[in-house]
């Protein structure tokens, strides 16, 4: 916790510690925006409220129904 003193600084070891953390949290945030737009990873355009659980290994949309945007879907 803070000292109650007014001209109180943090020991090296803290301030380092969240130099360290601030870079960790930066550079995550950088790979998940590499994945989402570089990469195109996303969520499935059938995922809704509705949508089972990714541990149920229930597919979220039907296997019948391919979206139109893919190269080569069922009609």
């Amino acid at each position: 916790m803070r000292k109650d003193s007014a001209d109180y600084v943090p020991d090296t070891l803290a301030f380092f510690l969240s130099l360290v953390a601030f870079a960790i949290a930066g550079f995550t945030g950088w790979l998940g925006g590499e994945l989402v737009y570089r990469l195109g990873v996303a969520v499935d355009d059938g995922a809704n409220i509705n949508s089972p659980s990714s541990l149920s290994k229930k597919p979220v949309t039907s296997l019948d129904v391919v979206p139109e945007t893919e190269p080569g879907a069922r009609r």
